[in-house]
């Protein structure tokens, strides 16, 4: 009996050693990569902390007014919901920062410790080193702990809910599924493991439906996690588009979407060396399971799994961190399930060393002190390498511009922006904007297809005017542009309709006027090949074909209407209209454009710039800049203005202009009245 209870008092102090242990190596290991970059380097720990105390001061919403341009901004479902809970104690510390940083920690050790409690569940021995040497050989999953994100606790639910599956506890497994409906949106999986492991497993003489039990137990947890949620029956939707809608977008259109990098893929050597780790663990785990006598249930469930998440891991870079986990279970219950005597390829010497070793009590210490370093000693090496990436993380805050923002654009007004993953800096900020979209434009997709493919072209810069479509088709005064949007900024900075109210290194602030400009009917004639630029001087052609008519709001691009390469340089072109000039009126015309321009009004000429003879300021050649005087209202293209007198019926106006650079048009502007055209 003394003997016993010494035993079990063993087992419980080595329970409470591996269990502290694992707390320990997986906290200082998370802290140390965590604190070394950022306060917050993941876009969306922005969100999560924020909203975690939204949440916590005005409760739970089925709406979400912030996305304008989602199904969820009026069936809103809030898939993280428990992950919100679990961060609100620690949005109580002043700085949410802060509170991001050690929420993170403590999520990513619960973790940890989940994995290491699973290891001990399925009898592995030496749980703790197999914990180490996750954390330690996969250190791409040992950075993705370090966020503050909700996908962290999944991945410790994940270890204990596959444990459940793998040992039968039906109950705990279906538990596990229920409590994961409100954790992630990818509920799905332990019923997937669990469909897998009730096929996989050996059953003789059971019924097909005896046979799936478990299955059905987890599939029926996961179900009731959906029925019972607040957010019922919105989480429905939502679950097939954070899941399927995502994917396929992803797959489908990452390049025109933008999608994040963390779900394409990389090529498959990159791939592997970046995670040589998991891969050499899976490898030996094979090499351990085709050498052995007989493959168990857990260890067959467990190959398949692990295979299943290697080969979404090359289509998809994020399924890594699922992967990673897998295969060191794996590997740790085919170690447990191996005899030596299995493999007959082994020499006879190393088989007798084995055999020493584990009849020696001191050995065998020995060879756990040795395993037990070098396992440290490759996690000193994850958490030094992860620590030079945190250091390298450059995360856009937008806390400057956010400030700003909430003192000069109204409250509910909603920003045009042309990427989702600045939604979770200026949310974190300030919540009283709204944006088109945020976390993921998968949502954005599957509202409206029309507007989402309108806003990716906006967004790439690919329409010549950009007016219409984001004052009025998306209902925006304001566009907050980040600096990486180079191409956009360009269009935005030659079109007087957008006037640059706030800028910084991180990002720009656009006004949107609610004047249009001119719009009008236009005859277009050319293109002019103009190899020695000559016509500038030598005079257009007149006449001659009818022309192209078109009706323009805002800029006239020659290049699309004329169908110019944006490889011909050196051409010309024409565009006539008319405009309304009652008697005694006195009329006010301006046009942008950083072309040579010429403009007639019936014989007179009113305007008349080329950057060849006129060289705009700050440009080779031309007067120089005053950057005190332009401030924040810095153009990439000059306006010239003029007047004309009317004369009691329509005036023939005439635009000649010569291409330079990319862009090939102008814009033109009318008022009745001085001053009132936007500077």
């Amino acid at each position: 009996m003394a003997d016993a209870s010494g035993t079990a008092g063993r087992r419980r102090a080595a329970a409470w050693a591996g269990f502290l242990g694992a707390a320990a190596a997986g906290a200082a290991a998370i802290a140390l990569v965590r604190w070394a970059g950022p306060p917050i380097y993941c876009g969306d720990g922005y969100f999560h902390i924020r909203f975690a105390r939204l949440i916590l001061e005005e409760g739970i919403s089925r709406t979400f007014p912030w996305f304008q341009e989602s199904f969820q901004r009026d069936a809103y479902t809030n898939f993280n919901l428990l992950y919100h809970v679990f961060l609100m104690p620690f949005t109580f510390l002043k700085d949410l920062t802060t509170a991001a940083r050690v929420a993170a920690v403590a999520g990513g050790t619960a973790t940890v410790v989940a994995f290491w409690w699973s290891l001990r569940s399925l009898e592995v021995r030496a749980p703790l080193l197999w914990t180490l040497l996750l954390l330690g050989a996969a250190p791409e999953y040992l950075f993705r702990l370090t966020f503050t994100r909700p996908l962290v606790l999944s991945l410790g639910l994940a270890s204990l809910g596959t444990v459940a599956i793998l040992k039968g506890k039906m109950r705990w497994a279906a538990a596990a599924a229920a409590v994961w409906a409100h954790l992630h949106s990818s509920l799905h999986l332990l019923p997937a493991v669990a469909l897998a492991h009730d096929a996989l497993r050996e059953a003789p003489g059971e019924t097909c439906l005896r046979r799936f039990r478990t299955a059905a137990w987890t599939l029926g947890g996961a179900a009731a996690g959906l029925l019972v949620s607040p957010f019922f029956p919105n989480d429905l939707r939502f679950w097939a588009v954070a899941n399927l809608g995502v994917l396929r977008h992803a797959w489908e259109r990452g390049d025109e979407a933008r999608v994040a990098t963390e779900l394409a893929a990389m090529p498959s050597d990159v791939f592997l060396l970046a995670n040589a780790g998991p891969a050499a663990a899976m490898l030996l785990a094979v090499v351990l399971l085709a050498g052995g006598r007989r493959l168990t249930d857990q260890a067959r469930t467990l190959l398949v799994v692990a295979s299943g998440f290697l080969g979404l891991s090359l289509v998809s870079q994020r399924f890594a961190e699922h992967w990673a986990p897998y295969s060191i279970l794996l590997l740790a219950v085919a170690a447990r399930d191996a005899e030596l005597d299995d493999f007959a390829g082994v020499p006879a010497l190393l088989r007798g060393a084995a055999r020493t070793v584990a009849g020696s009590k001191a050995l065998r210490r020995i060879a756990t002190a040795l395993a037990f370093a070098a396992a440290l000693a490759l996690l000193g090496w994850s958490v030094s390498a992860n620590r030079r990436a945190a250091a390298a993380e450059t995360a856009e805050d937008y806390g400057p511009v956010s400030r700003w923002m909430a003192e000069h654009v109204p409250h509910g007004d909603t920003l045009f922006h042309p990427g989702y993953d600045e939604f979770g800096p200026l949310f974190f900020h300030d919540t009283g904007r709204r944006f088109l979209i945020g976390l993921d434009p998968a949502y954005f997709r599957a509202t409206d297809e029309t507007r989402f493919r309108l806003w990716g072209r906006i967004a790439r810069g690919e329409l010549a005017d950009v007016w219409e479509p984001i004052r009025k088709t998306f209902g925006c005064r304001w566009v907050f542009l980040p600096a990486r949007f180079v191409s956009l900024r360009r269009i935005l900075e030659r079109d007087p309709r957008f006037e640059r109210v706030y800028g910084d290194r991180e990002a720009s602030v656009y006004a949107v006027a609610d004047d249009p400009g001119y719009v009008g009917d236009w005859t277009v004639r050319g293109p002019f090949p103009d190899p020695r630029r000559s016509l500038w001087t030598e005079g257009m052609p007149a006449g001659g074909d009818r022309g192209k008519t078109v009706r323009v709001s805002g800029f006239l691009d020659f290049r699309s209407i004329l169908g110019i390469p944006a490889s011909v340089q050196d051409v010309c072109a024409v565009a006539e209209t008319t405009l309304d000039a009652p008697a005694g009126s006195r009329l006010e015309i301006a046009v942008t454009s950083d072309d040579a321009v010429r403009v007639i009004a019936g014989s007179s000429v009113l305007i008349e710039r080329s950057p060849w003879l006129d060289p705009p300021p700050g440009t080779p050649g031309g007067p120089a800049l005053d950057l005190a005087a332009l401030g924040s209202r810095r153009r990439a293209a000059p306006t010239y203005r003029a007047e004309i007198a009317g004369a009691g019926d329509r005036i023939l106006l005439r635009v000649e202009s010569c291409a330079k650079g990319g862009d090939f048009g102008f814009f033109l502007q009318e008022s009745e009245h001085r001053g009132q055209l936007p500077i």
